[in-house]
């Protein structure tokens, strides 16, 4: 079981490297082909029809633990039922409330997209509700893989879908414009729903040719887990939806362009260090029904792994975010790179809330995680609002950072007042020569950027900072040193062979 972990971890990360190529250049060409303001349309539409998620009622979380559960039971014929279940849940539900939002969130497009948007959101709009329902029903079969911990599988699916996606994309947005994008999503939808039924009930072969079967007591017990996903669900209606209408509203819908490739790219980046700790989900909730203690030694090791890859991460992509911009918007906007920041910074701190998150998802104890989740929405629907007000476009964002920052560290300080952890294992020692020098490095890459009238030139410096400032501390620090002998070793085993 726990052999699976490294397996999965490295897969989870090389999703995340293809998918990230695949959105760069995406982006980058629809930025060229489209241009901006089309793609503020696009981010918006999508985030506004991600309130539908609601109509999921946390199944797909609840997947992967039921199936964790019942598989290191040895109860392959609830397993079975449990995903059946699931999956004729999600189908009915999101497909109902799909149909019924769609007045709605027209009214809502009409009301709060800029008028020069307003008829492109609306074209979008139903394909992207199919979207929705196709990787609504997908996401529970990914949920099946994941509860089995084959998340090597899932993996390599999502990269094949992703790589499909970029190609079809391609080509129809240049047949067909913007509304060609949502033709490509619409195929990936069914792609991912297709593949991922055949290579579950490869991996599952006592599963039934077809889901047929909906069980009471399975959804009852899986309903009452996800309640808690169902109302964070609700909840996130008031997290990208509320923050992109508001910046749309505010700063008009370059600046939400801006706003979606930012978000979009530290997300992606930050879903490297998340990735290698959601695999741990099934691991906890497998464990936890035979050692509850041994769930708590989990927790420790990921926070101080999590914490060593965090702090030189996320400072590296405040440090070389105008670089980025230019790279990537083929200019310095102001809009992206200020965001960028200010999104890494927050995103920072979620990061290292993540191994308590899925401990909490693991162990089934979800109070204080749906409680973060109520702060964040009401910082980010009330002071998103004030600032956007105030600032304008920049407000909206200013807020969402700190609604995210603050809780996130609501789930931290609840964790570890939950299970008596001291807070000094909160900020590791040995982490903290590298966590300055990070910040270091990080701050004085904007004054090097301004300060150097050779973009290249100032590239090389901050590198050569980075390099001579922070990998040492990299290299010396005691899990840096363990990859590295581990490295070696491979490396020295190879070559003997």
């Amino acid at each position: 079981m726990i052999q699976s972990v490294p397996r999965n971890a490295l897969v989870a990360i090389a999703q995340v490297l293809v998918t990230g190529a695949v959105l760069f250049l995406l982006y980058r060409y629809l930025l060229t082909q489209i241009g901006v303001e089309k793609l503020g349309v696009w981010s918006i539409v999508m985030a506004a029809v991600s309130a539908s998620k609601v109509a999921q009622l946390g199944f797909s979380g609840s997947t992967i633990k039921y199936v964790a559960k019942y598989l290191a039971l040895k109860d392959s014929e609830t397993v079975s039922r449990v995903i059946q279940t699931s999956v004729l849940t999600t189908v009915v539900f999101l497909g109902v409330v799909t149909i019924l939002a769609y007045p709605v969130l027209r009214w809502v497009l009409m009301l709060y997209v800029p008028d020069t948007g307003v008829t492109d959101s609306l074209q979008l709009l139903p394909y992207s509700l199919v979207t929705l329902w196709l990787g609504g029903v997908a996401a529970v079969f990914q949920a099946g893989l994941d509860g089995c911990q084959r998340v090597d599988v899932r993996g390599y699916l999502v990269i094949v879908a992703y790589m499909i996606y970029f190609g079809i994309a391609v080509f129809l947005v240049d047949k067909f414009g913007l509304v060609g994008l949502a033709y490509a999503q619409v195929i990936q939808g069914a792609f991912l729903l297709v593949a991922g039924w055949y290579v579950l009930k490869r991996v599952m072969p006592f599963l039934p040719i077809f889901p047929k079967c909906w069980h009471r007591c399975e959804f009852r017990e899986m309903l009452n887990y996800g309640l808690n996903f169902q109302f964070v669900s609700i909840l996130q209606i008031l997290y990208d939806p509320v923050t992109k209408l508001l910046i749309g509203n505010f700063g008009g819908l370059a600046v939400t362009g801006y706003y979606e490739m930012a978000n979009r790219m530290v997300l992606q980046l930050r879903t490297l260090l998340v990735s290698a700790n959601q695999v741990l989900v099934p691991v906890i909730a497998s464990a936890h029904e035979h050692d509850a203690k041994y769930t708590t030694g989990i927790y420790h090791k990921s926070y101080r792994v999590t914490f060593f890859v965090a702090a030189p991460y996320f400072c590296a992509v405040i440090a070389l975010a105008p670089f980025i911009s230019i790279a990537w918007v083929g200019r310095y906007e102001t809009v992206f790179v200020a965001t960028s920041v200010m999104l890494s910074i927050a995103w920072w701190i979620n990061t290292l809330s993540s191994p308590a998150y899925f401990q909490a998802l693991g162990v089934g104890v979800l109070r204080w995680v749906v409680a973060s989740y109520v702060i964040i929405a009401i910082i980010n629907i009330t002071v998103g609002y004030g600032l956007g007000v105030v600032q304008g476009g920049d407000g909206p964002i200013l807020a969402w950072a700190i609604a995210l920052s603050v809780g996130s560290l609501w789930i931290i300080m609840a964790h570890v007042n939950a299970n008596s952890i001291p807070l000094k294992t909160l900020l590791p020692r040995e982490s903290l020569p590298l966590l300055v020098a990070s910040l270091v490095v990080a701050g004085a890459s904007h004054g090097v950027y301004r300060g150097i009238e050779s973009v290249y030139l100032a590239l090389i410096v901050i590198l050569a900072a980075a390099f001579i400032g922070v990998l040492p501390f990299v290299v010396l620090h005691p899990i840096g040193r363990a990859v590295l002998q581990y490295v070696l070793s491979k490396i020295n085993r190879s070559s003997a062979t």
